[in-house]
């Protein structure tokens, strides 16, 4: 379970892991008209739901925010979406990933590792789009980037890492449990409620003290709110905090490369 060895495999077959995710990159978009735009309508698109039912209907405000209000709240909304893409999308897709990819399978020199790789560095590319989108709206709306800017990457690290454990693990039970893909698309749902996309940490404390007990142990949902105090609010986060997403991160991503490595030998025989 040595987390070097992902590692390992990102740089041995990087070259390989690039050709993989620019082919899924343009898979996603042949043939259709506005091709790449895509990727920066999905989610202004998604945005605008949200803010209408949450913003608007129900009044929801970032309160924890020094200067609360509507364009605070769709900037904070924005930027839990796009951290909350990287797992939801691996949800998604992350079960048939092996299964689609039988040619692959079969051919022992092929190393079936990069497969979830590609997939990470797939949701990382229409992150760091959203993000770009993100900066524009800070600048233009918001109050501006502070220098807390740089500590964003301690804060956001973590998701990817637990991105990639989660495509890991996924994909290689995804091959032997075939009704996962239906699994997986409900936690997504319910990972979007309790990731705190829509609401701040310090509400639930407030508010749900029991409900705290146990979303108080959500990577996801600490790791929203620090990217949200550090590029949004030009706060520090919580060092303890910080700490507890990095280690659930590596754990996360070690044991998922764990049972892939475990699982890899038998996929042959299923497929």
């Amino acid at each position: 379970m040595n987390p070097l060895n992902v590692v390992s495999d990102c740089i041995r077959e990087a070259d390989l892991i690039w050709q993989l995710t620019l082919r899924s990159i343009r898979a996603e978009v042949k043939g259709s008209v506005l091709g790449l735009l895509w990727n920066v309508l999905n989610p202004l698109l998604m945005l605008a739901v949200y803010v209408v039912v949450f913003g608007m209907i129900f009044g929801a405000r970032f309160d924890e925010s020094p200067h609360p209000g509507t364009v605070d709240y769709v900037l904070g909304l924005f930027l839990g979406l796009a951290l909350y893409r990287l797992i939801a999308d691996v949800l998604v897709m992350a079960p048939r990933l092996i299964l689609n990819q039988p040619n692959y399978v079969n051919k022992v020199v092929f190393p079936l590792e990069v497969l979830p790789i590609s997939l990470v560095y797939v949701g990382v590319y229409r992150f760091l789009i959203t993000l770009v989108l993100f900066f524009v709206g800070t600048l233009l709306f918001g109050d501006g980037i502070s220098w807390h800017v740089l500590l964003f990457p301690i804060s956001a690290f973590p998701v990817v890492l637990i991105a990639l454990g989660v495509a890991y693990f996924i994909s290689a039970l995804g091959v032997f449990i075939r009704d996962l893909a239906q699994i997986t698309s409900v936690l997504s749902i319910v990972l979007l409620y309790a990731s705190g996309v829509f609401y701040a940490a310090t509400k639930v404390q407030a508010l749900a003290p029991y409900v705290w007990l146990w979303l108080k142990w959500n990577p996801m949902l600490l790791a929203i709110d620090a990217s949200r105090k550090v590029l949004l609010w030009g706060m520090s986060p919580s060092p303890t905090e910080m700490l507890y997403t990095w280690c659930v991160g590596i754990v996360v991503c070690s044991l998922g490369y764990a049972t892939f490595t475990k699982l890899r030998p038998a996929f042959a025989d299923v497929l």
